[in-house]
């Protein structure tokens, strides 16, 4: 099976959980994740994403999600406060390290931290 294959059956499950648990937090934010890179749609990951970050509104895992789908529709203004929280939270993500300096990017900033 190939990885695009691996995807659709994790999401068919994630989409399972949901059925059964709307607000679960974990299969809302994975399903979100995997329809924003996987070339879904980037309006279905954001409701996911959004559901996510109600059930979870501390998990940077979930901010970095949300944050990344804003960034894939151009909306940086609302990207941007969302993983800088959690790049400042999980210092050690690189996925979520790379999310933030592609926002710092965009907002022109190019590694200087912005004043609060």
């Amino acid at each position: 099976m190939n990885s695009q294959g691996k995807m659709n059956a994790a999401n068919k499950e994630y989409r399972k959980v949901l059925t059964l648990s709307p607000r679960h937090p974990l299969a809302a934010n994975n399903l979100a994740a995997n329809l924003a890179d996987g070339g879904g749609n980037l309006d279905e990951a954001l409701k996911f994403a959004q559901i996510a970050r109600e059930a979870a509104p501390e998990d940077p895992n979930v901010g970095d999600t949300l944050g990344w789908i804003y960034y894939r529709k151009g909306l940086i203004g609302s990207a941007y406060p969302l993983i800088a929280d959690a790049a400042e939270k999980s210092r050690n993500n690189a996925s979520i390290r790379f999310h933030h300096g592609m926002v710092l990017s965009r907002r022109g900033v190019h590694g200087r931290r912005p004043p609060s």
